[in-house]
């Protein structure tokens, strides 16, 4: 990235990228068309939603000053790791202390196809097992104490070839276990199936529950954007603070016959 530039014009180039991102954040809707009751006052299932999830990403940290970033000074930076071609995603992780969002409806009677949990059997047994396949795949448990109108689940997939187990939780209530169950599944779902096949997944699924897939991909994609913009940000204050260091001065003859 630096060939054939100088580091003004790298700074420069950079902070026009981070113009292009923009406020950064999600890209969901607002808790009013969410789905939740207290939201639209006991609207009917199916409503769009756009709350976060227990694994939605931890909020990115308040931008530092650029003489203050790294807490270590200048001597802790480290050149090469700022330049990645390439920023990973962080997977989404829970927050020990986040609070419980409101319970989001996902009533599904009269749906005639397939449940999330029929899905994630069917994608087991076929796409990953074949004709060795164990008669119990997945495993249902709640994943916290349920109470009136609040249910969790969380459900541990029985993997192929030493693939071990795998647990997977959304960490979202339900009004019912039949419901968390169902979120539980589409959770695995979603961390299971490649890119490729996501999309024709997440059609097969109930509306809400679709919509819940959709709102996932959403919030990946602005983590994903919320990192690259501070990689950035971290690599302008990193030459900008290069720039602003003064080379020491030259060793002395007499130090360097000695």
């Amino acid at each position: 990235e630096l060939e054939g530039k100088t580091v003004h014009e790298v700074i420069a180039a950079g902070k026009e990228k981070l113009k292009g991102f923009g406020g950064g954040g999600g890209g969901g809707a607002s808790k009013a068309s969410a789905g939740y009751p207290e939201a639209n006052n006991g609207g009917s299932a199916g409503t769009t939603a756009a709350s976060t999830n227990g694994d939605q990403a931890k909020q990115a940290p308040p931008e530092a000053p650029p003489g203050d970033a790294g807490a270590g000074g200048d001597d802790g930076e480290e050149l090469p790791s700022l330049f990645d071609s390439e920023v990973a995603a962080a997977e989404p992780e829970a927050s020990a202390g986040q609070p419980y969002r409101p319970i989001r409806q996902y009533n599904i009677a009269g749906w005639g196809g397939r449940t999330p949990r029929q899905n994630l059997e069917e994608h087991l047994r076929k796409r990953l097992w074949g004709k060795n396949a164990p008669n119990i795949v997945t495993t249902y448990a709640k994943s916290r104490p349920s109470t009136p109108g609040c249910f969790w689940s969380r459900v541990t997939v029985h993997l192929p070839r030493g693939g071990g187990n795998k647990t997977f939780d959304p960490e979202e209530a339900c009004e019912n276990q039949r419901d968390a169950d169902n979120l539980a599944a589409a959770w695995a779902l979603f961390k299971l199936i490649e890119d490729a096949d996501r999309d024709g997944t997440r059609r097969n699924l109930p509306p809400t529950y679709r919509q819940r897939w959709q709102e996932w991909v959403d919030e990946a994609a602005a983590r994903l954007r919320d990192a690259q913009k501070d990689f950035v940000r971290r690599k302008i204050e990193f030459l900008e603070r290069l720039v602003r260091t003064k080379p020491p001065p030259p060793a002395s003859h007499a130090f360097m016959a000695s």
